[in-house]
């Protein structure tokens, strides 16, 4: 399923779209758990000043990507994600 900004998706592997200038994204996703391993990887070109993506603020039925450096956003840009229990 493909998105944008923040969304509910409940499914075990999922695509979502940055927004315009957008260095984070809240999904929540009722698979997720406080031990889930969530992998990411890019699903369109990030631009040239985005180098990483990662998953932050994990818990239960909840996480958020977020892009590094700080200060750097991405903007119509795919990322995919994969949850493994």
């Amino acid at each position: 399923t493909s998105t944008f900004g923040t969304r509910t998706i409940n499914a075990i592997a999922g695509q979502v779209k940055f927004g315009n200038n957008q260095n984070s994204i809240t999904i929540s996703n009722s698979y997720v758990k406080n031990t889930s391993i969530i992998i990411l990887t890019f699903a369109s070109a990030p631009g040239s000043d985005a180098r990483n993506i990662y998953v932050t603020n994990e818990g239960s039925g909840t996480f958020q990507i977020k892009v590094a450096p700080s200060g750097t956003s991405l903007s119509n840009t795919f990322v995919n994600f994969l949850i493994i229990n």
